[in-house]
């Protein structure tokens, strides 16, 4: 063996022995090259320095394109599940706070946000002449009701019947939006992985 041809398996080994030392999986590529280096008989090496670096770059290249291909075939997509706190525990009113100037203070059973309570105003319909969604307003973990002292137990059953109705929205709202992007995603990692086993086939047919 020449002394070039040494030099480029000893790099190659010293490269493969600390990368495997290491747990780096990708230079796998390199043990059929290995092997035929080490081989006892001349015919069965690589002929000289300049087909080694060719085989080097032709196993690179297949590795991290099959690599890539198995890359997406394991990616996750997001599951469909959802983890909306609005969902697992829906909007209520649990306590009376205060009542002043009018205003019936209701504390509910956590903050809303703002689209929660656009669908309250999209399902809250239901009105009498003393009631209706117009006269609820919200601040944070509050809700502000406005009506007389007469109609106070009337004012909180609208609240309720309003919250239900809000809840059921933004409900289907929700899981509508959610499961148009998981089937989004769903259909990206479809054409990724399609694309990658053209371009892998493709590859494949060529030989230099």
């Amino acid at each position: 063996m020449c002394f070039a041809w040494w030099v480029e398996l000893l790099s190659i080994r010293s490269l493969y022995n600390r990368c495997y030392s290491f747990g780096v999986l990708s230079v796998r590529y390199l043990d059929g090259l290995v092997d035929k280096m080490i081989q006892q008989q001349p015919e069965q090496r690589p002929a000289s320095v300049s087909q080694i670096k060719e085989e080097l770059i032709g196993r690179g290249i297949q590795f991290v394109n099959s690599q890539h291909l198995d890359r997406l075939r394991n990616e996750v997509v997001p599951d469909p599940e959802i983890n909306d706190p609005l969902i697992i525990e829906p909007i209520r009113p649990v306590a009376p706070e205060d009542y002043s100037n009018g205003t019936l203070i209701v504390r509910l059973n956590k903050q809303v946000n703002p689209k929660w309570e656009k669908c309250f105003r999209m399902r809250a319909t239901r009105y009498s002449v003393n009631m209706s969604s117009a006269m609820v307003r919200f601040q944070g973990d509050k809700a502000l009701v406005t009506v007389t002292e007469r109609f106070l137990q009337a004012g909180v059953d609208f609240l309720k019947d309003y919250c239900e109705a809000a809840n059921e929205e933004y409900a289907n709202q929700i899981r509508r939006e959610h499961m148009e992007e998981f089937n989004r995603e769903v259909g990206a990692l479809k054409a990724r992985i399609v694309e990658s086993e053209r371009r892998k086939r493709i590859l494949e047919q060529v030989r230099i």
